[in-house]
């Protein structure tokens, strides 16, 4: 299409199609390239330099349906693994070690995305203010605003000591090289795969027995893709950031506010993610089962349960005996002999106490959300 009476809509569907059916976009970018043409035709007419847009009726498709990438969040261990693997290994795509390291920090405590973090200057930080702050201009912002986020203590004192060792003369000069000479932007997913590879083999060879290091070999753990087909590329940084608000109690507004998320769906669904130790907390935190008295014989032989709700019932045997469930579910006997009495099933009676959730009682005690997220800033 060269010149005006050359769009039409069918040509972009098809040509669209062309490049999806070829592989070479998926349907997010498709959506991405009709709206980039949909909004110059609006131009033009708003312009008056045509009457009206040919491209007016086309709708976006559901890029739900053909989701290229689906990525999860770092484990605490495995970015401490994964900062320490950058800070010790050689450059990657023309970024220094140490400066991926500060990179994968800043991402995964503020949840910038690789566009935002690139244009990050030294007069983007805001050290002295109350809390720190780092700021992206809304020329850089995905939103297209200005946009803050307060700085976490750990991460802004880190900040101001890498800062001060690069010793940035031009305070408008980008902070991480994450642009070439040309202006694209660096490939942050291959530094990702390189550290984590770096920092798997690592562990990997940590293990002091053969059993145990052909166990992790089998492992996930530290893969770039894991066994659910999950990725740990540069975004799952800003996954990791979204998941971590939410080990840490933060509301789902505040939380959607930090994320700079237009939709709580996006945030909450898409970029939270909860795995197994998220569940096993969950579960730990709930109220401990009531304790468990005696069980008549009968009631033991035929596993008969009576209800709380029920109150005081009393039912008469042939025999004539009274049995009686107390308000506590816990049945009674008029025993008239040795084994009339009561029966204990194994391991239950008046003695058991409720599960223990302190430190001391139950080996270490629950682990709550900020012992979660508390990552070692290495």
């Amino acid at each position: 299409m060269n010149i005006w009476p050359d769009v039409s809509a069918s040509r972009l569907v098809a040509w669209l199609a062309n490049e999806r059916t070829a592989g070479r976009i998926g349907i997010k970018t498709s959506n991405y390239y009709q709206a980039a043409v949909k909004e110059f035709c609006t131009w033009m007419v708003r312009d008056q330099r045509a009457e009206s847009s040919p491209l007016t009726h086309l709708a976006a498709q559901n890029a739900d349906a053909d989701v290229r990438r689906r990525r999860r969040a770092v484990t605490p261990e495995e970015f401490s693994r994964l900062v320490q693997a950058a800070m010790v290994g050689p450059a990657v795509q023309c970024v220094a070690g140490t400066d991926r390291a500060m990179l994968y920090i800043l991402a995964s405590w503020t949840g910038y995305r690789r566009k935002e973090l690139a244009s990050l200057t030294v007069d983007s930080f805001d050290f002295d203010s109350n809390p720190p702050v780092v700021r992206v201009s809304a020329a850089y912002s995905k939103r297209k605003r200005n946009d803050s986020v307060p700085l976490h203590e750990g991460v802004a004192a880190r900040l101001h000591q890498w800062l001060a060792l690069k010793g940035n003369d031009e305070r408008e000069d980008a902070v991480f090289p994450l642009r070439t000479e040309g202006g694209r932007l660096r490939r942050t997913s291959k530094m990702m795969k390189t550290d984590l590879k770096a920092a798997r083999r690592a562990w990997i060879d940590e293990a002091e027995t053969e059993d145990e290091r052909q166990r992790r070999g089998k492992s996930d753990f530290l893969t770039y893709e894991n066994e659910e087909g999950l990725f740990a590329d540069f975004h799952a940084n800003r996954h990791t950031f979204i998941s971590n608000l939410g080990r840490a109690g933060i509301s789902p507004k505040l939380a959607q506010t930090l994320a700079r998320h237009s939709d709580p769906k996006l945030t909450m669904n898409i970029y939270t993610h909860v795995d197994s130790l998220d569940q096993a907390d969950a579960i730990g935190k709930l109220p401990s089962p009531p304790q468990l008295g005696a069980l008549s014989t009968s009631e033991h032989r035929f596993g008969t349960v009576n209800s709380v709700a029920q109150g005081v019932a009393q039912t008469s045997d042939a025999a004539g005996h009274q049995e009686t469930a107390d308000v506590n579910g816990v049945a009674g006997v008029e025993a008239d002999s040795e084994q009339d009495k009561p029966l204990l099933p194994q391991g239950l009676g008046t003695e058991c106490h409720p599960l223990a959730t302190g430190d001391e009682s139950s080996g270490g005690g629950i682990r709550t959300p900020d012992t979660r997220i508390m990552i070692p800033l290495l």
